[in-house]
């Protein structure tokens, strides 16, 4: 995904290589449209930018509607909660400077979890989700998001709870992201599921932070329970082809317990907005994404039992001011300093924003002729 705090190490170089290289068997496997299966629906996930629990019930009472409308016959959601900011399991939400507890990640999922069944909504896999990016990513965020997807799935009987990891070479160590997943797996109860991306040989370049295919596999299978959403980025089909080549390999070195994709994970909502994000090349849609991935696994005409789930992930909207001054004629000094402090905070989100901006253009560079 290509949120404001991830970075792209990976140079522009590497991608044209990537990009002059044949494109193997996995890309030769393709199927024409005609014969790729067909999706199953797709359900809407989301970035938490905020944890307001009203807001997410709302928003899961008109993801309800529009899964409701395309007939679906289960749903997997992602709330994805951004980055660890804290070994207690706190997070810093997607594409701000704003941080939430455990607990406020654990309300927000809840009240989403209640909204969505009280909508009468199809079976519904929801996934709370964090990243491998940064310092605090590791074995002590990884046992307390295991405590907190624990509880979530006890106040939402009915309801099939798992953790999340969106998993990137480029975000951390393999040893950091291990850690978690061994932690995580250790802690409780409830699967996690994969919705990373992999940067995957053959490529002209390693994997970002040393990692090897091995990590790669740990990760995405941990104790056994784990599946794997990955993101379908790509409009040239290089993340299909790059999840292809994992799937292959760990068919052939870990026959007992291959690596299971159950779905795709696609941006196009992001993307489009509202606001409209630059993200050129790493916008594909539903319906080639679908056929991509199954191109990709060799699946010309059933899907199998595994891949079930076609999601799009997006931004939730802004929740609504609580609180708005409606007092005309108050003390110049009060209106200078809530003008300074709103310049200041203006200035400030700009300034992250910019960041958020270049991270992105990086990112679309490194996937988009793939």
């Amino acid at each position: 995904m290509f949120r404001g705090r991830r970075s792209a190490w990976l140079p522009g170089l590497a991608a044209l290589m990537l990009a002059l290289l044949p494109a193997g068997p996995a890309a030769a496997a393709t199927p024409s449209p005609a014969a790729v299966p067909p999706p199953p629906g797709q359900s809407r996930s989301h970035y938490l930018t905020s944890v307001d629990p009203a807001l997410l019930a709302r928003t899961a009472t008109l993801d309800v509607v529009d899964a409701s409308a395309q007939g679906m016959a289960s749903a997997l959601v992602v709330l994805d909660a951004g980055s660890p900011a804290g070994t207690d399991g706190s997070v810093r939400l997607p594409d701000s400077h704003l941080h939430a507890e455990p607990g406020q990640v654990q309300e927000a999922a809840v009240a989403y979890g209640k909204a969505w069944r009280a909508a009468k909504g199809p079976p519904l896999v929801l996934v709370v989700g964090t990243t491998n990016y940064g310092s605090f990513a590791g074995g002590p965020h990884g046992a307390a998001w295991a405590r907190m997807v624990e509880s979530v799935a006890l106040e939402l009987p009915g309801v099939d709870v798992r953790g999340g990891l969106d998993a990137e070479q480029e975000y951390s160590t393999p040893l950091a992201a291990r850690s978690w997943v061994e932690a995580y797996d250790a802690s409780g109860t409830r699967p996690y599921v994969d919705f990373g991306s992999c940067t995957c040989p053959p490529a002209p370049s390693t994997p970002a932070n040393g990692w090897t295919l091995e990590d790669v596999y740990a990760v995405a299978v941990g104790d056994g329970s784990a599946a794997v959403l990955p993101e379908i980025y790509s409009t040239k089909g290089g993340n299909a082809r790059a999840w292809g080549r994992v799937v292959a390999w760990s068919r052939q070195q870990h026959p007992e317990q291959p690596v299971r994709i159950v779905g795709a994970l696609t941006q196009a909502g992001a993307c489009s907005g509202p606001p409209k994000r630059s993200c050129p090349g790493i916008d594909v849609t539903a319906l080639p994404a679908w056929g991509q991935l199954t191109g990709a696994l060799g699946l010309t005409t059933d899907p199998g039992p595994d891949l079930r789930y076609l999601t799009d992930i997006s931004y939730l909207p802004q929740p609504p001011a609580k609180h708005r001054s409606t007092t005309i004629g108050a003390p110049l000094l009060t209106a200078l300093v809530v003008l300074a402090g709103g310049l200041a905070s203006t200035a400030a989100l700009a300034y992250v924003r910019r960041g958020h901006g270049t991270r992105r253009r990086r990112r679309a560079a490194r996937w988009r002729k793939r």
